[in-house]
């Protein structure tokens, strides 16, 4: 050990002392050594070191030897970042999904204004087959054959929606899917079309596809009546188409007037040929009580004349009942040859080469025919189209819209009866109440086959 002058010498310090001093040297080198590796270590990692996560507790003061805790780390939090992207994910999964409904929605819309003007295209189609057949030599071809003439009444008199209804459900449309093309050009708009613009939407499809079917077959009837008409073998008439058509309208009206006061005529007849009956019978009976209250001697001749006045009552009552039957086969038959029944069992009525009938696994089906001739009553009967319920509807529509049937006029319903509207249930309701109060007598007639 050096001495305070720097040489070697011997340490005053007792052996004892010096043992401590040694020791307390080599404590503080040690503690020096450890502030500055501490120092160090802070230095580095602030300019590049590997940074801590925010989410790792800090390590321990290495100068705190006191302060060191026990126990599991605390759990670690969720970030905000990650809450926030959650919730923008959620976000634009909805905006998503009600852009998508939007544009769904507008398409549907799209298609209604198409079928629209589709629809109004085909109004437009026939109004320029039948215009000119009006006044042209087709429609005087068409003029002179009468089963030709009747067929092109039954389509020209037929009462169907026209070009308002189409250009009103076009516009309806347009309103309701306004709302949502609004919606659709603003980026950040979540909102959901409503499922009853979608509903309504669907239901004006519908309609205007059945109005266009309905323009298209008449405008295809009018032309096949045409072709029938150059091929058959009957002149052309003098007249216009026009003037035919007038014409006929005019006789089946004056006609159906003469045929009503006939009528009204026989009936007056037979309620003066009642009354004189019936001041006959009450003078008999005003007789016979004087027979009775002055001839009391002759009650048995009195029994036999009431036994024969009764005979004879019954014989009237029957000649009556008769006659009853009579009238009422005539109104039936009269009734058949109305405008009226034939236009609304055109379908039924018109020659055809096409019959119902039930397939062996109870489908309905509709053949062709060799011969030429209206749709027999009985296979109606026996399809059960004339059953007065939901399905014989069902049934009777399908017969009298069947586009296998190319030579009828067609009576053209939706597919499936839950599609009617009231007016399209009645209308096919009309034809088979007819048919059930007239079928034998239209068989009697010849307006339906057998």
């Amino acid at each position: 050990m050096l001495n305070a002058f720097g040489g070697r010498g011997h340490s005053a310090l007792p052996p004892g002392r010096k043992t401590m001093l040694d020791t307390l040297s080599t404590w503080g080198t040690l503690f020096t050594i450890l502030v500055a590796g501490y120092f160090l270590l802070q230095f580095l990692g602030k300019t590049g070191g590997p940074s801590r996560s925010s989410t790792v507790p800090p390590a321990a003061d290495p100068l705190d030897f006191g302060s060191a805790k026990t126990g599991p780390p605390p759990a670690p939090s969720v970030p905000s970042d990650v809450r926030l992207a959650s919730d923008r994910g959620v976000e634009q999964q909805s905006l998503a999904f009600a852009k998508t409904r939007q544009a769904l929605a507008v398409a549907r819309a799209d298609d209604v204004t198409r079928l629209a003007d589709e629809c109004l295209a085909e109004i437009a189609a026939f109004d320029a087959t039948v215009q000119p057949l009006l006044a042209g030599d087709d429609g005087k071809k068409v003029a002179g054959d009468p089963i030709q003439l009747a067929r092109f009444r039954a389509v020209y008199e037929k009462d169907r929606p026209g070009k308002d209804v189409a250009e009103r459900m076009r516009r309806a449309a347009t309103d309701l899917i306004a709302p949502v093309r609004a919606s659709q050009t603003i980026a950040k708009d979540a909102s959901n079309p409503s499922d009853q613009v979608s509903g309504e939407l669907d239901r004006l499809a519908t309609q205007l596809a059945g109005l266009k079917r309905v323009w298209e077959q008449d405008r295809r009837t009018v032309d096949a009546v045409v072709a029938d008409a150059k091929r058959g073998k009957q002149p052309a008439a003098a007249q216009t188409l026009d003037q035919a058509v007038r014409a006929d309208a005019e006789a089946e009206a004056l006609a159906l007037a003469t045929a009503t006061e006939k009528e009204r005529a026989k009936v007056r007849a037979e309620m003066k040929e009642k009354q004189v009956r019936e001041a006959g019978e009450l003078e008999r009976k005003i007789e016979e009580a004087k027979i009775e209250k002055l001839r009391s001697t002759k009650l048995a001749e009195a029994d036999r004349i009431q036994t024969d006045a009764g005979i004879t009552a019954q014989k009237g009552k029957d000649v009556v009942a008769d006659e009853k039957a009579k009238v009422e086969r005539e109104r039936l038959r009269k009734k058949a040859q109305t405008p009226e029944v034939k236009q609304a069992l055109a379908p039924l009525l018109t020659p055809g080469y096409h019959q119902p009938f039930r397939y062996k696994a109870g489908a309905l089906g509709i053949e062709r025919t060799a011969k030429k001739q209206p749709v027999s009553f009985s296979r109606l009967q026996e399809v059960g189209a004339l059953e007065q319920t939901i399905q014989g509807l069902g049934e009777l529509a399908d017969i009298t819209g069947s586009r296998d049937d190319d030579v009828r006029p067609r009576l053209k319903l939706p597919d499936y009866t839950s599609w009617w509207s009231t007016s399209q249930q009645e209308k096919i309701q009309k034809v088979q109440d007819l048919l059930i109060e007239l079928g034998p007598t239209l068989v009697e007639e010849g307006l339906l086959s057998k």
